[in-house]
């Protein structure tokens, strides 16, 4: 079983960025354009990409941040599926990132999406609390989606980007809850019932042989979750859940493996 500890330096806010800009999360409203310098020499320019792609990624990350490691390649392989239709963009704000380690990184990486620096008129406007944070922006210039911390993996990435694309497509905001179960060993579990119950709904969703599962929303939703049914061998804690909030989160629920 993996290691819970692992994942969680994954989801965890990882860095306070000295002198960061102090603006609040722009989550529902329009994305100041912006133009930003790439490893192959070339520039990128917001409203130039919205003009041919129905989503954009502004991935912030910096080439020291572990997590930002992790998550490209879950990132590359959604990007090869839908390139068509969306743009990644990578880039460093981190002022020890020049472009030669931005060049050799993106080498390492193997990732095909833009990589390059943020400018000022992203690092002015976007609030970057640590590394990475992602916005994601719809066809219309809005930030449909805004998180700090790590996508888990990639089936979590494509759950926020694919409901954007697509025609009839008018404007989502998007909030994402990561849900996974682990024991008393820190190990997640695989596999285990999960309800996930609103004033309105409910539904049984599992954690796979990942551990995780997912919901995402289109308002910031009070979803409530509990464990219904868990792999032999384990015991659920009677009456444990755990109940979102108004922003995306990650959310554990507990189980006693009964032999090691």
């Amino acid at each position: 079983m993996k290691k819970i500890v692992v994942i969680l330096c994954a989801l965890c806010l990882i860095a306070c960025i000295a002198g960061c800009a102090c603006a609040e999360s722009i989550h529902g409203q329009v994305m100041p354009d912006f133009t930003a310098e790439l490893t192959d020499g070339t520039t990128v320019t917001l409203s130039e990409l919205l003009k041919t792609k129905e989503v954009v990624v502004l991935n912030i990350f910096a080439t020291w941040c572990g997590p930002c490691q992790e998550e490209f390649p879950e990132m590359e392989a959604v990007y090869r599926q839908y390139q068509d239709r969306m743009e990644i963009v990578a880039l460093s704000a981190y002022e020890g990132d020049d472009m030669e380690t931005l060049r050799r990184f993106k080498e390492i990486m193997g990732v095909t999406f833009p990589m390059g620096q943020a400018g000022a008129d992203i690092v002015s406007n976007v609030a970057i609390p640590g590394y990475p944070t992602s916005l994601v922006i719809d066809r219309n210039g809005n930030v449909a989606y805004y998180g700090v911390g790590a996508f888990v993996n990639g089936e979590a990435f494509e759950k926020v980007v694919a409901l954007l694309m697509g025609d009839g497509y008018t404007g989502k905001q998007l909030w994402l809850y990561t849900v996974f179960v682990a024991d008393q060993w820190r190990e997640l579990v695989y596999n285990a019932e999960i309800e996930c119950r609103t004033d309105t709904s409910s539904e049984i969703i599992n954690t796979g042989d990942t551990g995780f599962t997912f919901m995402v929303a289109e308002a910031p939703t009070e979803y409530h979750f509990r464990i219904v049914s868990v792999p032999e061998g384990y015991s659920a804690y009677e009456n444990e859940e755990v109940v979102t909030g108004s922003e995306s989160d990650w959310f554990q629920l507990n189980v006693y493996k009964q032999d090691r």
